[in-house]
């Protein structure tokens, strides 16, 4: 009989189809101004027009790819099997650390385009 899939299929599965759906928006639907409600916003990436819509395009981008990722990891809740407890740590853990390489990933790419902007 078939199971249900467990939280440590669900929770990157759903997460990653909503990344992958954010990051499609983002990036047919870039925010066209440097604003504090809709986008990619940190510090480094509204310093500028130019800095905003490659942050825009790079983290949209990114974000898609991440949501893929997600999705191929949910595949290992097939296969592992752990306790209800532990599939929630790891989800958690894979979450905030997706969203901390996201954040990383898009800072170095902003700082490695506009290096001489900055000096």
């Amino acid at each position: 009989m078939f199971e249900l899939p467990t939280s440590l299929f669900a929770m990157p599965f759903f997460c990653g189809l909503f990344f992958m759906l954010v990051g499609i928006i983002m990036y047919n639907f870039p925010p066209k101004k440097v604003n504090y409600f809709y986008g990619y916003r940190t510090e480094s990436s509204m310093k500028s027009l130019p800095r905003w819509h490659f942050a825009q395009k790079y983290a949209a981008k990114a974000l898609a790819l991440l949501g893929a990722f997600f999705i191929l990891i949910s595949c290992l809740g097939f296969f592992i099997k752990l306790t209800p407890k532990q599939e929630s740590y790891f989800g958690m853990l894979l979450f905030f650390a997706s969203i901390a390489l996201l954040i990383y990933f898009v800072e170095r790419a902003i700082k490695k385009k506009f290096l001489y902007e900055d000096q």
